[in-house]
């Protein structure tokens, strides 16, 4: 795992495996309390942190090897945080899992959602209202 901060940012890489999803929440939560934001008003963050990790690694790397790449930063009242993989990307058929809950849920706690297809791999681009609790 690398963790940066670059301008009050939070740039890190983490292996694509399950155990990096809490990691990530976990930085997260770090990151919103350095800010100054409580993490326990932010709920619909954290959760869709760990929906859009566990996509990139149950989706992007059906083959186990990868990693996530995830940077967050605030704008003002925004957050925003974008989490990237080197996977398959958004177009690559499903395979055996998932109903696509996570993108509901997601959805549900965003101002706005953006998915691209890097070539390789998917980002997944979420910005959420600081303001509303």
């Amino acid at each position: 795992m690398v963790v940066g901060t670059r301008a009050g940012n939070l740039t890190v890489r983490l292996p694509g495996e399950a155990a990096s999803v809490p990691r990530a929440r976990h930085l997260v939560r770090e990151f919103l309390a350095r800010k100054r934001h409580d993490p326990a008003d932010h709920a619909g963050v954290l959760l869709s942190v760990s929906e859009a990790c566990t996509n990139a690694i149950v989706h992007g790397y059906r083959d186990g090897q990868g990693e996530i790449h995830m940077e967050a930063w605030i704008d003002g009242s925004r957050l925003r945080i974008v989490i990237r993989d080197s996977g398959v990307g958004p177009d690559a058929p499903a395979e055996g899992g998932g109903q696509g809950y996570g993108m509901l849920l997601i959805r549900a706690h965003v101002v706005d959602l953006q998915v691209r297809d890097r070539n390789p791999g998917t980002e997944v681009e979420m910005t959420f209202d600081l303001s509303q609790q």
